[in-house]
């Protein structure tokens, strides 16, 4: 009988925490580069880039450094904490906007994460073809012609 509580044996959490901690730390960068970017051009389109833009390049960051599904959200939880947290802590941005801009923001790092896992499987894909383009496996002997 499947037992969700119990812990798979195969499971390698230094590598996931690694994941965890590389995508953070990468969604925080990319993160408060984005936020300082979008302050320093005043332009009519601040908000679409602050709350679409942004968290979705996180997104798709953070999907290219933590590989796994668990450690992604992980990442991207952690990478907003973190963000947000020092943009608070240093008066770049106040507590209620904050807390009021969390939705927005895990809709774009959802699109973003989805996207890079749609990129990593191409990617994997045209590898594989690459490594062995003749193989049965190929696409070539599935031609009709």
């Amino acid at each position: 009988m499947f037992d969700p509580y119990k812990r798979n044996e195969l499971y390698n959490w230094r590598a996931s925490l690694g994941g965890v901690l590389a995508g953070a730390v990468t969604g925080v960068i990319f993160g408060l580069a984005g936020f300082i970017l979008s302050q320093n051009h005043r332009t009519n389109a601040m908000g679409p880039v602050l709350f679409l833009l942004v968290p979705f390049v996180v997104g798709f960051a953070i999907a290219m450094v933590a590989q796994d599904m668990r450690s992604v959200i992980a990442a991207a939880i952690l990478a907003t904490i973190g963000a947000l947290g020092l943009l608070i802590a240093f008066g770049r941005e106040g507590l209620l906007c904050a807390l009021m801009a969390i939705p927005l923001l895990f809709i774009g790092l959802a699109v973003g994460v989805a996207f890079g896992f749609l990129f990593n499987k191409l990617a994997a894909a045209f590898r594989a073809e690459a490594i062995a383009p003749h193989s049965p496996q190929s696409s070539c002997y599935r031609c009709p012609f």
